[in-house]
């Protein structure tokens, strides 16, 4: 999958996420019969509006996800709509959209699991003659990126020109790369278009946290599924991946408090995801739904976090005004929400410049 189809699917999956996301708090809305006023697919201006039941649906011209707009959710005062309905109801509302998301995930992979099957790193004293060791990351500038080593390749062997080996085992990887620094050294590595031999020259001295040829890589398995099996990994799979994304973004931030490196980790706004997906997508079906259920899956942590005009931070008010059995000023919350999408759009403009650099 290559150029202009790449695009589309890269497009198509960040948008889809945001659709369903808005739809899960347009369903729970509908079955506390709240009265929805509009579902709109884009942003405005408005292209196309029907009206079905009594929710005006609409067309709009800007492709950016969706949005539902429910009667009196934006009031400053609690005289209708939205804010009359019982709190659990409207925590339930704002929830919806999370949940729908990481529901997303488990059903990508769970189709993963019964098509293609699921990845698993396994520790290198494993006993598993079908492991294989897969590139994760690959450093810029390094070795590896001159030679065309890519995010997901397998390695095959590892050798000179004289003998070439096979290998499964992280430890023999690394003790031959580093037995030849500044030697000319050659991969076997198996990509989606089939076997590819490369040559690259380990670093002496390599910058820190990269590695001698500038990667990261795992000893992976991969484990197939039969179909009635794969519900249930794919849950699994994605409560694993719940559980390991915060702990995963705290060691980065973490490092980067203490100035350490942290090689393979970036800040990436839209365009870099959208960069992503087509990287990810020239590697398969596969591939690029377990990419697209992993970032469902952080949608749906950055949404629940307890920050100002995110749902988590709504979900706070609400706490708080329960809480307190009174309603927390309007005042207050539009501060705190308009101070939060500042900096929000200033770090998004930030990040976005930082991705078209990149491109080029």
């Amino acid at each position: 999958m290559l150029g202009l189809t790449a695009i589309l699917i890269a497009c198509v999956s960040i948008i889809s996420l945001m659709v369903i996301h808005e739809l899960g708090h347009f369903l729970v809305a509908l079955v506390f019969k709240m009265p929805i006023e509009e579902f709109g697919l884009g942003l405005p201006p408005r292209l196309i509006a029907r009206k079905v039941g009594s929710v005006l649906v609409s067309l709009n011209l800007l492709p950016f996800g969706a949005f539902v707009r429910i009667k009196g959710e934006e009031e400053k005062e609690k005289k209708e709509g939205f804010n009359t309905f019982p709190a659990w109801q409207r925590a339930l509302v704002l929830v919806a959209g999370v949940v729908s998301n990481w529901l997303t995930a488990v059903v990508l992979l769970t189709i993963v699991a019964g098509s293609w099957g699921l990845p698993y790193a396994m520790s290198d004293e494993a006993i598993a003659p079908q492991a294989q060791l897969q590139v994760m990351t690959v450093a810029s500038n390094s070795p590896a990126e001159e030679a065309g080593v890519k995010s997901g390749d397998w390695i095959i062997s590892v050798g000179t020109s004289e003998a070439m080996r096979v290998t499964n085992h992280l430890s023999e990887f690394t003790e031959f790369v580093d037995l030849h620094r500044g030697e000319t050294i050659k991969l076997q590595l198996e990509k989606p278009k089939g076997l590819v031999a490369v040559s690259l020259i380990p670093r002496e001295s390599p910058p820190a946290g990269e590695g001698s040829i500038g990667i990261s890589f795992a000893r992976v398995s991969v484990q197939h599924y039969a179909w009635w099996e794969a519900p249930r990994a794919g849950l699994m799979a994605t409560v694993n991946q719940t559980i390991a994304i915060p702990l995963s973004l705290g060691a980065v931030f973490s490092g980067w408090i203490h100035h350490q490196a942290t090689p393979g980790a970036s800040l990436v706004g839209p365009i870099g995801i959208g960069q992503m997906i087509m990287q990810t997508s020239q590697l398969g079906w596969g591939y690029l739904l377990q990419f697209v259920a992993m970032i469902a899956i952080y949608f749906s942590l950055f949404n629940i976090f307890p920050l100002p005009a995110l749902d988590g931070g709504r979900l706070l008010f609400l706490a708080i005004e329960g809480i307190m059995r009174k309603s927390i000023s309007p005042k207050i919350k539009e501060g705190l929400n308009s101070s939060f999408l500042i900096l929000f759009m200033i770090l998004l403009a930030f990040v976005t410049i930082k991705d078209v650099i990149h491109l080029f």
